[in-house]
């Protein structure tokens, strides 16, 4: 999907509460707080594709 697509399918007034909770929740963390869950997803989720280096 073209970026052009998904811009215009974003309702941007969902994208601005989006934004505002994004601010919200990741305020109230503390930086180890969000490294521990940035670990934790990448365990859970790890990168199987066929990356091409550029």
């Amino acid at each position: 999907m073209e970026a052009e697509t998904i811009l215009s399918a974003l309702d941007t007034e969902h994208f601005d509460d989006y934004t505002e909770w994004q601010r919200e929740h990741y305020d109230a963390m503390d930086p180890e707080e969000i490294s521990r869950e940035a670990i934790a997803f990448a365990k859970a989720h790890p990168y199987t594709g066929d990356a091409i280096r550029l």
